[in-house]
């Protein structure tokens, strides 16, 4: 749906996207195990602790994955930004499409990997590399608040350690705020891990 659509026309757009997006999620063809519910449960909790903590927008970083104790790569094939975007669709979907809950909504930035990756320097692994993550606007999923991009209130990101015999992983969620650049745990999951996810 181009950006310079009639705004009832996104709306109902992402209304429509959002149904079928819930109804693929219930009937399993679009989750190829467990970890996709566990993203959706956890992204709703996410979405209320940001309106809680008056925090409207937030992306979701590439994930670091390691198996065992050994040193995170910089990649694990594309197991990194796999995880990343099922937990940002899994945030898209948490907000309600309802119109009367508009002003509810906590915007979510759209591929948030790409634009920190173009930040020389931009890393949530040190005091300055955070804060350049928050110099540059990201573009938003949908407009928010009459936006389409913003630099976002919050980033999220994601700490993975497979088990040594590959049957399992836990995964760690993290916040990362602009106001303060703290990183505050978001909880974690374990989840059994399949082919498509490795």
């Amino acid at each position: 749906m181009p950006l310079d659509a009639p705004r009832s026309a996104r709306y109902h757009y992402r209304v429509f996207m959002a149904s079928v997006c819930l109804l693929l999620f219930q009937d399993g063809l679009l989750a190829d195990g467990q970890l996709e519910s566990r993203f959706l449960t956890k992204a709703e909790e996410i979405v209320q602790k940001l309106r809680a903590d008056d925090i409207h927008s937030t992306g979701v970083l590439k994930f670091s994955v390691r198996v065992g104790e050994g040193p995170f790569p910089k990649s694990f094939g594309n197991l990194n930004m796999r995880l990343a975007e099922k937990l940002e669709l899994a945030l898209v979907m948490a907000n309600s499409a309802s119109k009367e809950r508009v002003a509810e909504q906590v915007g979510i930035v759209r591929s948030a990997s790409d634009v920190a990756n173009r930040i020389e320097g931009a890393t949530h692994l040190t005091d300055e590399g955070r804060r350049l993550l928050f110099s540059r606007s990201y573009p938003l999923a949908w407009k928010h608040n009459d936006q389409a991009e913003t630099v976002p209130d919050s980033l999220v990101f994601g700490v993975v350690q497979i088990h040594p015999d590959l049957s399992s992983m836990g995964i760690g969620l993290m916040l990362l705020t602009k106001n303060d650049l703290k990183v505050q745990s978001l909880g974690s999951i374990t989840v059994p891990t399949d082919l498509d996810d490795l």
